[in-house]
């Protein structure tokens, strides 16, 4: 059955990666988020394979058919298209001007195939908004260590350390692909690894305490008030949003940024395994407040993907979080991921919940003989009721503080 855009933008994603076929060949792999065209055909009595770029959505059915015929032109004409493929890519990099924005380009098209969505909306929000503004037009040959470290110490001091060690990671591994390109004969972002303020291992600061933790959202939710701090005095919607959600729903950052609205079935919300650490669906029960934050933000970001989108439609950047923790002047008493550790301790010493079922609720597999039926039942109907008595919690201990 030939396949429609909209039944390619509903495919879901598997514990493993799958095919949907097309028609004369053409088919599409589900491979967590991304969905990846490609074209079966025989040569020479073989069967081969080729892929097409980009990926679905931006290359639409219609457009990828397009390409399949393509192929078949080249195909009866007795050429093989993915061997004309790899030659018209290699003719490309000699075409290459050197410069790095070019090479991180070329770089970055084949490790965007190897890493989860988070790890790839992060490291491009790094390359777009702090190395190509400032080096991307310069010949790789020519950036020197000064000119990395200056970049370099520029995001530090702009954006934080944790950006700035990413854009050294980026750097360094595109100056070793300039190399295997014939680029540059050395990579000189190696003589000031060491150079950057070291990120200190801060174990996820947080707080654990029921008063301080009451203080604390009592800041959380006067900063995220818009009536009192609304854009541009205060922070926009989406970041608010996302900040109150946060201490409800317990999880990771990178799950809440990235939270998207086809993952809420109901009063449950499905992460796929593709955006889970662990690579497992995880299934996390929604409390009625986080259900109200969603109603509020609904007229805001319903046509984008994100539940939490910004202005631009995409992901949020990973580092809004925890700039809105530190706006809301928290920032040096928990981290977005300290969240977590709180919900896991006082919801043992002050709801005296099961620590079997809390850590289920972190996506942990718990230890010992039982873990696998944990593991499959996930205790979803105890979850379910503790996630609830959480949020009651929260919104009982700012109140308190308030007081």
């Amino acid at each position: 059955m030939a396949l429609t855009d909209i039944a390619v933008r509903n495919a879901k994603p598997k514990d493993k990666p799958y095919k949907k076929y097309d028609v004369d060949g053409l088919y599409i792999v589900i491979r967590g988020d991304a969905k990846t065209w490609r074209f079966k055909y025989y040569m020479t009595g073989k069967e081969r394979h080729v892929t097409f770029s980009p990926r679905f959505p931006e290359l639409s059915v219609r457009n990828a058919r397009l390409k399949a015929a393509e192929a078949r032109e080249l195909i009866a004409q007795g050429i093989d298209p993915a061997d004309k493929k790899q030659k018209d890519k290699r003719m490309a990099l000699r075409s290459l001007t050197g410069t790095f924005s070019c090479v991180m380009e070329d770089w970055y098209s084949g490790w965007s195939r190897k890493v989860t969505l988070s790890t790839l909306n992060q490291m491009r929000s790094v390359i777009d908004n702090h190395l190509i503004p400032k080096i991307g037009t310069r010949p790789v040959a020519g950036i020197e260590p000064p000119d990395f470290l200056e970049v370099l110490r520029n995001i530090e001091t702009n954006a934080g350390q944790d950006q700035a060690h990413r854009a050294r990671r980026v750097c360094e591994s595109v100056m070793y692909h300039a190399i295997g390109l014939g680029f540059a004969t050395r990579n000189p972002v190696l003589d000031i690894k060491k150079m950057l303020t070291p990120i200190r291992n801060e174990h996820y600061l947080s707080v654990v305490t029921p008063k301080e933790f009451g203080e604390i959202l009592y800041k959380l939710w006067e900063y995220t008030d818009l009536q009192k701090n609304g854009w541009p005095h205060g922070p926009t919607p989406f970041v608010a949003y996302a900040l109150r959600a946060l201490p409800y729903l317990a999880l990771r950052p990178g799950e809440v940024r990235n939270m998207k609205w086809d993952w809420i079935k109901e009063e449950t919300l499905i992460i796929p395994p593709a955006q889970m650490k662990m690579k497992k669906e995880f299934h996390v029960p929604l409390s009625r407040q986080v259900l109200e934050i969603l109603k509020e933000i609904k007229p805001l970001t319903g046509n984008s993907d994100y539940v939490f989108s910004g202005r631009t439609g995409k992901v949020m950047a990973s580092g809004s979080i925890n700039s809105g923790l530190i706006q809301a002047g928290i920032g040096d008493q928990t981290k977005a991921h300290g969240f977590r550790a709180s919900f896991r301790t006082l919801t043992v010493e002050e709801l005296d919940a099961d620590w079997q079922v809390v850590e289920r609720c972190l996506a942990h597999t718990p230890p010992g003989a039982l873990a696998d039926t944990y593991d499959r039942a996930q205790f979803l109907s105890k979850r379910r009721v503790l996630m609830q008595n959480w949020a009651d919690y929260i919104d009982e201990s700012r109140k308190n503080a308030a007081r």
